[in-house]
C-alpha cells in the first residue's frame, strides 16, 4: 500500500506532498521528514559515498531516488510488503511525471520561496504511475536475451520497448490467441497464465497480468536462465501496479 510521497530539492525544502493514507506520522511533518532525510542522504554521500535509497522501519518503508540533473528527490512512504523494486517504480514515475510537468523550473540555481504553484501536480499523479508499465519493458529491453518486450492491455493499448516487430500485427494476433485460449480453458474452469511460443528464430512468452499481457521476444540463442527471472520479476512488478491501482 502506497502512503504518502514527497518530492525534495537537493536542499531540502519540501515541495510537493501527497498523502493517501493519513496518519500521525506524516500529517503536518512534511517539512520534518525532507530535513531529515536530507540530513541521512548528506551523511549517507560523505560517509560511503552513496546515498540511502530504501528504509525500512517496523511495516514500513520509504524508497528514495534521486534525479542527478535537477537534484530533486522523491521519497515513497509504503508498506514493507510492497517491496523496494516497487517503490523504486513507482518512485521513479513520479519524479519523472513532476520533472516533465514543471521542466521550465530552475530547481538546481533558483530558491523556491512558494512551494503551492507545484500542488497541481496532484492532478497527474495517477497519469504519472500509470507510465510505470513504460519503465518494466524497457528494463527487460536491457536483457541479452530479450529482443523486444510489450504490455498487451485487453483494449488493445499498448506499451513497447521499442523493438522493430509489427507492434498493430503483433496486438491483433495476441489478442485472438489470448482469446482462444480463454475459450478453450474457461470450458475446463481454467485460465491461461502464460503461453510460450517455439518459433524458428525466438521464443515468444506471453504471461498474463490482470488486464494486460506481458509479451517477451525472447533470443532463441540465449540459454532461458539469462531471461527467465527478469521475466518473472517483471511480472510481480506489473501484478503489484495492477492491484495498487
Amino acid at each position: 500500500m502506497l502512503r504518502s510521497v514527497i518530492i525534495i530539492t537537493g536542499k531540502g525544502t519540501l515541495l510537493f506532498e501527497k498523502i493517501w493514507v493519513s496518519s500521525t506520522q506524516m500529517v503536518g511533518k512534511g517539512n520534518m521528514f525532507s530535513s531529515l532525510l536530507t540530513t541521512v542522504q548528506e551523511f549517507s554521500k560523505q560517509s560511503t559515498g552513496m546515498f540511502v535509497s530504501y528504509i525500512e522501519f517496523g511495516e514500513s518503508a520509504i524508497t528514495i531516488v534521486y534525479d542527478e540533473k535537477t537534484l530533486l528527490r522523491c521519497c515513497l512512504f509504503h508498506d514493507v510488503a510492497d517491496g523496494p523494486e516497487f517503490g523504486k517504480l513507482i518512485a521513479n514515475s513520479l519524479l519523472r511525471g513532476f520533472i516533465e510537468l514543471f521542466s521550465d523550473t530552475d530547481f538546481v540555481h533558483t530558491a523556491v520561496h512558494n512551494s503551492s504553484k507545484f500542488n497541481s501536480f496532484s492532478n497527474k499523479i495517477y497519469d504519472a504511475i500509470s507510465q510505470s508499465p513504460k519503465t518494466v519493458v524497457l528494463q527487460l529491453r536491457l536483457n541479452r536475451g530479450i529482443q523486444n518486450s510489450i504490455v498487451v492491455y485487453n483494449d488493445g493499448k499498448s506499451i513497447s520497448s521499442g523493438g522493430t516487430e509489427d507492434q498493430l500485427g503483433m496486438t491483433a494476433n495476441l489478442q485472438a490467441m489470448l482469446s482462444f485460449s480463454n475459450d478453450l480453458l474457461l470450458s475446463k474452469g481454467d485460465g491461461p497464465k502464460e503461453i510460450i511460443l517455439d518459433t524458428n528464430d525466438n521464443n515468444v512468452i506471453i504471461s498474463r497480468v490482470g488486464p494486460a499481457s506481458l509479451v517477451c521476444i525472447c533470443k532463441k540463442n540465449k540459454n532461458k536462465e539469462v531471461y527467465q527471472n527478469s521475466i518473472y520479476e517483471a511480472v510481480i512488478l506489473l501484478d503489484k501496479g495492477k492491484r495498487k491501482f
